[in-house]
């Protein structure tokens, strides 16, 4: 029994200690491939068979580069191997074409605006202006956040974002006054993993849409979906051309 208990054991550290290893070669010098292997290893990996687990552990010894290529869809693996993980990598990411993300306030928001306000109104005041032109610029520094905040930071302007939806029929932005509109992705859209900006143009209208995402301005499940929609979808980069 003893004996039992101690192999038990032992065979369950040596699989926390492999993990904890693949999971540092998982993270590489990219955050496109990051967010798709971490993930990936963290929940699907453990279900895999013997086969595609090695098939997995194969590909991590790939070079950065030839990742990149294939998981954008810009070439195959040589390897029957390692043309089927990348292709059960993918997988995990294209056959969802419904996505909701639900915005909420941002505390980081909040705290940038106002650092960013109190440091141009020192700035004023520091400079040469005389006192009349300081409040004049203080009155439009103030009057700008304050038409920023409830746009943007407390979410409470009528017409403020406050979702963002996918589906078979493209992009719709959501705001809080109930509508929703179509609109198309911007290639200018910025993507990393503490800041997401996504940039829309609705349909019949000129002027573009910023939706502004900090890591604290949804779900952490729900940004990590919208990246991977962002990098790897096939629908962005036909509707940024």
């Amino acid at each position: 029994m003893r004996s039992s208990i101690l192999s038990l054991w032992s065979c369950r550290c040596r699989a926390d200690i492999e993990m904890k290893r693949l999971f540092w070669h998982s993270r590489r010098g990219m955050l496109e491939l990051d967010v798709l292997l971490v993930p990936f290893l963290q929940e699907a990996y453990p279900t895999l068979d013997a086969a595609d687990q090695a098939r997995y552990r194969q590909l991590l010894e790939c070079e950065d580069q030839d990742m990149f290529g294939w998981f954008m869809q810009r070439g195959e693996p040589d390897d029957p191997d390692l043309r089927r993980i990348v292709r059960m990598i993918l997988d995990r990411v294209q056959p969802t074409e419904y996505l909701l993300l639900q915005r909420q306030p941002s505390r980081w928001m909040a705290l940038v605006l106002l650092l960013s306000s109190l440091l141009a109104c020192l700035g004023v005041f520091n400079s040469a202006l005389s006192l009349w032109p300081s409040l004049l610029c203080v009155g439009l520094v103030l009057l700008y956040g304050g038409w920023v905040w409830p746009r943007q930071v407390s979410l409470r302007h009528p017409h403020s974002v406050t979702g963002l939806r996918f589906d078979s029929e493209g992009w719709h932005i959501l705001r809080r006054d109930g509508s929703e509109v179509a609109a198309r992705l911007l290639a200018d859209t910025y993507v990393s993993a503490m800041l997401t900006v996504v940039r829309l143009r609705e349909q019949g209208r000129w002027c573009p849409v910023s939706v502004v995402l900090p890591a604290d301005a949804a779900s952490e499940e729900s940004l990590r979906r919208l990246r991977l929609r962002l990098r790897f979808s096939r629908q962005r980069w036909v509707a940024a051309e």
